[in-house]
């Protein structure tokens, strides 16, 4: 079986989704995995047993867990580091390769687009990874993730080596993130730490505010510092803010904006961030 850590920023994930994000695979192929029993969850790497009885879809993994994946699963799913690729319009690969900031043996560092997902979506830059390989025998691989809407900093490594240990630096926090961010509003306070938990609500993908000792709530904090505040006659304010995640919970910078500062980001309309 392949053995992987959970860190503490999948922690409470849902196991289908760790699985699709991890292998680049539809929620059809998860499911079919899961009922032929080729997920184990342990509290331990020491022995594989038995697979969990009760392991489903929408179980939730936690930090320090390892979960076992068997082999075949691994192998069954399309290699995105596969030396072999569909070959890339030429015109897609010059405009991927326009995103390169900087790159050196080890590491190549993008300026990812807004509306370009990172992974698990057609035209997202796991799918057109091979023009970033060069005279590489294989792709880059990508060790964190930027939601579709975000666009900024994304890091992949050149070698397998590489992006372990540059994956343990995100899960230990030695790689600091900051965001920034135009919001509607001001926040009430110029700078300070968000420590409100948070929920998923309902069937879809919304992330909202947990209520106090909810069952299943995450915790999240999230460290913001308001740089500039802009307002009109009618008090109608726009404000430029970073934020720094200590955790990294889905939406977290974008539910804690909106819900605990009111100064939802402007056009997020997910949370409420419409035009001026």
């Amino acid at each position: 079986f392949l053995v992987f850590k959970i860190g503490v920023q999948h922690d409470g994930m849902r196991l289908d989704r760790w699985l699709r994000t991890k292998f680049d695979v539809p929620q059809s192929l998860v499911q079919k995995c899961l009922r032929k029993d080729m997920v184990f969850i342990e509290s331990s790497s020491k022995t594989v047993k038995e697979p969990l009885k009760d392991i489903s879809s929408n179980t939730k993994i936690k930090v320090g867990q390892y979960l076992h994946v068997h082999p075949t699963l691994a192998e069954s799913v399309p290699n995105q580091h596969a030396k072999i690729t569909t070959k890339l319009d030429l015109e897609v690969e010059k405009r991927v390769q326009s995103w390169i900031l900087y790159q050196d043996d080890s590491i190549i560092i993008l300026n990812k687009p807004p509306n370009v997902a990172v992974q698990g979506e057609e035209n997202s830059i796991a799918q057109m990874i091979s023009a970033l390989r060069f005279n590489s025998v294989e792709n880059p691989r990508i060790v964190h993730r930027l939601d579709k809407e975000t666009s900024g900093i994304l890091l992949l490594a050149k070698t397998r080596k590489i992006a372990e240990t540059l994956s343990e630096a995100f899960q230990k926090h030695f790689v600091q993130k900051m965001y920034w961010a135009i919001v509607t509003g001001k926040p009430t306070q110029q700078w300070g730490m968000i420590r409100d938990s948070l929920t998923k609500k309902g069937d879809n993908d919304t992330i909202s505010l947990a209520q106090p000792h909810q069952a299943g709530a995450l915790s999240a904090a999230t460290l913001y510092n308001t740089i500039e505040a802009v307002g009109n006659r009618t008090s109608q304010y726009v404000s430029f803010v970073t934020f720094q995640p200590l955790t990294g919970r889905t939406h977290q910078i974008r539910v804690h904006s909106a819900s605990v500062l009111n100064t939802p980001i402007l056009m997020d309309k997910k949370y409420g961030g419409g035009p001026i």
